[in-house]
């Protein structure tokens, strides 16, 4: 019986073919580009970020009132809102751009869950004006990711927004932080798990330590979304405990 045979390019080949689609892809990706993040409409092929304009449009600050702690919408003529009222926080105030609801729920799930990388450069452009006006003469902290993030993932969405209003918009950024091992992920947990995970899970750079006055008086941490706080307020006891005066936060997203 005839047995039928298969043959396999050369490795040689193989590697030119795999190229040949690459550049495929990238070709078809240009002409017919990736639609809007968050509706899938078209995006100008010039557009520096997935995103149309009606969409970034709809990504409104809430100029409402806001709770004094969590920066939160609130509806009562009281200052605070009902969970800071009881809680216990160490940072002075937050800043969260917008609620984790709608356009910026999709925007987020694809700069974090899908990687849409180019979305930071929009999300810091959303960031500098809101940080100059309200948080002047601040020193930016980004939130340090858990160990072995930057090794499996490749990269950390705090330190994109970080390095982009460092170097792009020249805002003073020092990293001061880092997150020790152990704990899980505080979006699996619970609002007392989430507090309970962080405590002690962070700490000033070991660098940092052996420098005097290096921990800067007002500081203002930076992350993509908050929660509980519970890990802005662990970051701020620690910044705190080294000598800065004033711990604040700018958030993407308060959920």
């Amino acid at each position: 019986m005839d047995t039928q045979r298969t043959s396999t390019p050369p490795a040689g080949i193989s590697r030119i073919l795999a190229g040949i689609t690459k550049t495929h892809a990238a070709v078809l990706s240009w002409i017919a580009p990736l639609g809007c993040v968050v509706c899938a409409g078209p995006v100008d092929v010039l557009s520096p970020w997935p995103l149309c304009p009606a969409c970034a449009t709809r990504l409104t600050i809430d100029g409402g009132r806001r709770c004094d702690i969590c920066g939160k919408p609130v509806i009562s003529e009281l200052t605070r809102c009902m969970r800071c009222r009881s809680a216990e926080v160490s940072f002075d105030a937050a800043f969260p751009l917008y609620s984790y609801t709608g356009t910026a729920r999709k925007l987020l799930i694809a700069y974090k869950a899908q990687k849409r990388r180019s979305l930071a450069a929009f999300l810091a452009m959303r960031l500098v004006p809101e940080i100059l006006s309200r948080f002047p003469d601040h020193t930016i902290v980004p939130v340090p990711p858990r160990p072995g993030k930057l090794r499996n993932e490749g990269w950390d969405q705090v330190e994109d927004l970080a390095s982009i209003l460092e170097y792009r918009w020249g805002l003073p950024v020092a990293r001061l932080l880092v997150r020790g091992k152990g704990g899980n992920e505080q979006k699996t947990l619970d609002r007392e798990g989430r507090r309970i995970n962080v405590v002690g899970r962070y700490a000033l750079l070991p660098v940092r330590k052996s420098l005097d006055n290096t921990v800067p008086g007002k500081v203002l941490l930076l992350d993509d979304i908050m929660t509980t706080g519970a890990t802005l307020s662990e970051c701020a006891s620690v910044l705190k405990a080294h000598g800065s005066i004033r711990v604040c936060a700018m958030v993407v997203a308060a959920d």
